[in-house]
């Protein structure tokens, strides 16, 4: 099992809840840019997203931009 392995490797378990999330843009040069297709088979459950801009010297470090509630 993972966490099995990083334990005997010696890599401390996350302690922070997850929020699934997906990257869409990183360091913008300002530059059009065009995400590939995937196919995802599995059913998500979403309420809402978010968009968020990072500020790296700053806690917290994600800071949202934007909320948008799903109705349905």
């Amino acid at each position: 099992m993972i966490e099995d392995e990083a334990k005997r490797l010696g890599i401390a378990k996350e302690t922070r809840p997850y929020t699934p999330h997906i990257t869409v843009a990183r360091r913008f040069n300002g530059q059009a840019f065009k995400l590939p297709e995937t196919q995802i088979n599995d059913r998500l459950h979403v309420v809402d997203f978010r968009l968020y801009e990072v500020r790296p010297n700053f806690i917290p470090r994600y800071h949202t931009v934007s909320q948008f509630t799903l109705k349905g």
